[in-house]
């Protein structure tokens, strides 16, 4: 009879590592929010005519006006504002808003959004 030769001897000795290692990594910052450009700064830099338009009317009904024609335009021919200049018009006309309810001469009843006869007695 042959003799089958040597088979080689396994090795049943497997080392595995399944350990994590121990130290976390710090997750990297998350980035900082751009500044907040305040909004005169933005249409001081991009429309310097409407802020000193804004400037000039503050504080009157005109200006209110002003805001409705400027933000809710009805010609089609116009590009209309940047997104960041349609931001800081908003802001600007809610802070003159404001104003007006403050002072009375704007009312603050949603349906009856007409302006009070000041100085008419």
């Amino acid at each position: 009879m042959a003799s089958m030769p040597d088979k080689p001897e396994i090795n049943w000795n497997i080392d595995l590592n399944f350990d994590l290692p121990l130290e976390k990594k710090e997750a990297a910052p998350p980035p900082e929010p751009p500044k907040k450009i305040p909004p005169r700064e933005i249409l001081k830099e991009k429309f310097p005519r409407i802020l000193n338009k804004i400037e000039l009317l503050w504080g009157t009904v005109e200006l209110h006006k002003y805001f409705q024609q400027t933000q809710f335009m009805d010609r089609e021919s116009r590009q209309g504002f940047p997104p960041d200049v349609v931001d800081a018009l908003g802001q600007i006309n809610a802070e003159h808003e404001q104003l007006l309810l403050r002072s009375g001469i704007l009312r603050a009843d949603v349906w009856d959004m007409q302006f009070r006869d000041v100085g008419k007695k």
